[in-house]
């Protein structure tokens, strides 16, 4: 095959297929696809794609996840990963001038895939080991993975806005628009207040974030609660402070004609030991973080749909203009989940 050399491990007997799409003006797309019987779709399988290219005029990488590391790590170096709700499988190296210089995306962005890519002391090429994992709950008996390499000159960031437009026809998905009040300034009460937040404190702060040309304004954690020890034991039930908030829909409404947007923090996946939800999805964690709160297991239709249900009511009953959906990123499976 033209293009890429590459190594396939499994740690399942499968028969595999290469399907080159395209190799051409700087751009090379492959298809793998597995094949395996169906004792083998029901445990948890590993399938492991690796290959190297020379290492040449890279400077710095990005990843979604790097924040302000953009160094060039080693191929031994911890995996960066990706799932649903965790970051996105595509790494990308560039050069001085901030040009792409290589960059990888792989199609499969819901299950757990771990981008291990560095530099090969022994030879220094670059050495891409890419892991996907395929639980028992979803692993198919014909899997398809599609690699995206792209070589094209050009700003780093233009060659990942045509990842994601890959990502959109791909995988037939409409990714969301973030609308024109998102770019604009909003006060968000965390840093200022945290969870000690009142109705009166609110308002009159509310009014001086208006006059000072703010859109919106974010009332974060602490409105569901009296207690300010920070932390998620008493979130899960998101029913409002009667004592900090009386009348929850009537300061929205009060917040709202100083012209101003509301939006209402929410942590989705935590459900804290102090909360009636506790007691009734105690069973259906994730994983618990500590001995005070857990991760509700979204694998269950009735815990979406309690989730769903929440949000629906605070958007109706307390005329709310959007929602800060907070720690989406702990949806993750680890070696305690069920």
């Amino acid at each position: 095959m033209n293009g890429i050399s590459y190594k396939i491990w499994s740690d399942f007997e499968t028969n595999y297929q290469v399907t080159e799409e395209k190799n051409e003006d700087g751009v090379k797309i492959y298809r793998f696809s597995f094949d395996y019987d169906q004792e083998c779709s029901q445990k948890d399988r590993e399938i492991e794609i690796s290959y190297t290219f020379p290492h040449i005029e890279m400077t710095g990488s990005w990843y979604p996840g790097s924040a302000f590391d953009r160094a060039i790590d080693a191929e031994w170096a911890s995996p960066k990963e990706s799932m649903t709700a965790r970051f996105a499988p595509v790494m990308c190296f560039y050069n001085g001038d901030a040009e792409n210089q290589h960059t990888i995306a792989w199609s499969e962005i819901n299950q757990k895939v771990e981008l291990q890519y560095g530099v090969y002391e022994e030879d220094g090429t670059m050495l891409c080991a890419t892991r996907i994992y395929l639980t028992r709950q979803t692993a198919p008996e014909h899997y398809e993975i599609v690699l995206r390499d792209v070589t094209t000159k050009k700003p780093y960031w233009e060659v990942l806005r045509d990842t994601v437009d890959w990502w959109e026809e791909e995988k037939k998905l409409n990714y969301l628009v973030a609308p024109a009040a998102a770019r604009e300034s909003l006060y968000s009460f965390w840093y200022s207040f945290h969870q000690n937040i009142y109705e009166k404190e609110v308002e009159a702060e509310c009014q001086r974030a208006a006059d000072m040309g703010f859109s919106a304004i974010i009332l974060d954690d602490g409105w569901q609660t009296l207690d300010i020890q920070r932390g998620y034991a008493y979130c899960g039930d998101w029913e409002m402070s009667p004592v900090k908030f009386p009348d929850f829909a009537a300061h929205v409404k009060r917040v709202q004609a100083m012209g101003l947007k509301y939006i209402l923090w929410f942590s989705v996946p935590f459900v804290g030991v102090h909360s009636k939800a506790y007691q009734r999805f105690k069973d259906k964690m994730l994983y618990m973080c500590n001995d005070k709160w857990g991760v509700i297991d979204i694998r269950y239709p009735e815990c979406r749909e309690y989730l769903l249900n929440i949000y629906e009511k605070a958007i109706v009953e307390w005329g709310l203009d959007g929602f800060k959906l907070d720690f989406i990123d702990k949806f993750q499976l680890r070696p305690e989940s069920p």
